[in-house]
């Protein structure tokens, strides 16, 4: 912008520069003009001769300062001053236009910058104007230079405080331009983890700054949920694995003290339970980071997600008789689907193992398969306990159970997790809703999935 305002103010100098000084040249030029027609109207002829009726003041000027010749339209040489010099200008080379009238720079006699002009004028005889002759005046250029020289300062020294003004002007308009700016970034700076400030102010902005504000609030916002869920899963992770280490070092310790070689031995057994339960924390946790970090790579095949399903389903058979629950599916005879099988059985196993972990015992749970709409979809549904709708928006988060499951050693909370972030890696969509006593969990496939169902 700075730079621009410059080139402007350089070209409006040179412009006002050259315009004013072809204005000043040509009043320059009507000046010796003017001493032209001045010479021809004191030129007369008489008695068949010419005669230059010059005065002595006139004639003072030609003889120690400009000069002069006039001719008859035939060349003949009239009469010329300083007359003590030679002749200085041929007839025949005068540059004489269409209009009878002509200037051009050339040295004077002496040596001196002139400017020159000739022109034909009328040739008073006896009385009369029907006679013209050719007059020609070269003076020194030192007036047209001093105007010239008087009209270059002040249009430098204008030009120069005019850019300085602009700089000041560019620079305060700048300052107020980013002051909104860096009012926010003070702002931004008293953001942050433990700050009081939690929010940008959106009072006194400019409207262009308006969707930059909302915008960064709406960071800022997501920033602070994600923090905090960082923080509930930090103390989350230690209250899951602080259990568990605390009954691995009882049964270690009470191991360590009795000699009886079946204690030792079910501390032993009891031991890998637990470590194996840590394991299975410590796994989907891995699971759930690189998922999270993109680190998780999909290797899509065609299979049968009717046979996934019945395989999870076998899976979770004998857990389910434990709690007197029926697994019951609703599924087509085929539905084949292009995707990556490991990380779809993890998915539904999850779903499945969330569905007879937490569901009431001795109800049902039920697994459907929906191709009706445009998009097929996995529905498991069972009995709920204590759920509210406002449970269902914690419900992806990491070891979020209701108080009532944290008895369950067997689920850390990180089913329903990392079945969603699995999901969205293969373009599914993991959704919970609450009807009446029944919780759904639906799974519904990518639309650019290859599926194809047969028999019902």
């Amino acid at each position: 912008m700075l730079v621009s305002g410059f080139v402007l103010l350089g070209l409006f100098t040179v412009i006002v520069f050259v315009v004013t000084r072809a204005f000043l040249i040509e009043h320059f030029d009507d000046i010796i003009e003017t001493q032209a027609l001045a010479i021809a109207a004191v030129t007369h002829r008489e008695e068949g001769r010419h005669v230059v009726d010059v005065g002595s003041a006139l004639l003072e000027i030609y003889e120690t300062r400009d000069y002069f010749t006039a001719w008859t339209l035939d060349g003949t040489e009239i009469a010329r001053a300083p007359p003590d010099e030679p002749p200085f200008l041929e007839f025949d080379e005068l540059p004489l236009d269409e209009h009878d009238r002509s200037t051009w720079e050339a040295p004077l006699p002496d040596g001196r910058d002139g400017r020159w002009l000739c022109l034909v004028a009328p040739l008073r005889v006896d009385g009369t104007s029907d006679e013209e002759i050719v007059v020609a005046v070269g003076t020194h250029q030192d007036a047209v230079e001093l105007w010239i020289a008087g009209l270059l300062h002040p249009l430098l020294l204008a030009g120069g405080l005019l850019g300085l003004g602009l700089v000041v002007a560019v620079q305060r308009s700048i300052d107020r331009g980013l002051a909104p700016i860096d009012d926010i970034a003070s702002e931004i700076e008293g953001l942050g983890p433990g700050r009081s400030v939690s929010r940008l102010s959106t009072t006194e902005r400019p409207s262009e700054l308006q969707p930059l504000v909302s915008r960064l609030d709406d960071l800022v916002t997501r920033l602070d949920q994600a923090l905090e869920r960082e923080r509930r899963t930090t103390a989350d992770i230690a209250h899951e694995l602080r259990t568990p280490i605390a009954e691995l070092r009882s049964l270690t310790d009470v191991a360590l003290k009795w000699e009886d070689h079946d204690y030792r031995r079910q501390a032993l057994d009891g031991s890998r339970t637990i470590a194996v339960r840590m394991e299975a924390i410590v796994s989907s946790l891995l699971t759930l980071s690189r998922v999270q970090q993109g680190a998780l790579t999909t290797n899509a095949e065609r299979f049968d997600l009717v046979e996934l399903v019945t395989q999870c389903r076998d899976d979770e058979a004998e857990r389910a008789a434990e709690r007197e629950m029926e697994l019951e599916l609703l599924l087509p005879d085929t539905l084949l689907v292009t995707a990556d099988p490991d990380i779809a059985r993890i998915i539904v196993s999850n779903l499945l193992g969330n569905a007879v972990a937490h569901g009431v015992p001795g109800h049902e749970v039920t697994c459907r398969i929906d191709t009706d709409g445009e998009r097929p979809a996995l529905v498991i549904a069972n009995r709920h306990e204590g759920l509210t709708k406002a449970d269902l928006a914690v419900l992806t988060e990491p070891f979020w159970t209701k108080d009532a499951a944290r008895s369950d050693r067997d689920h850390a909370g990180l089913g329903s997790t990392l079945a969603s972030e699995l999901a969205a890696l293969l373009d599914w969509e993991t959704s919970f809703a609450l009807e009446g006593p029944t919780f759904r969990a639906t799974l519904t496939l990518s639309s650019n999935s290859e599926t194809q169902a047969q028999g019902e």
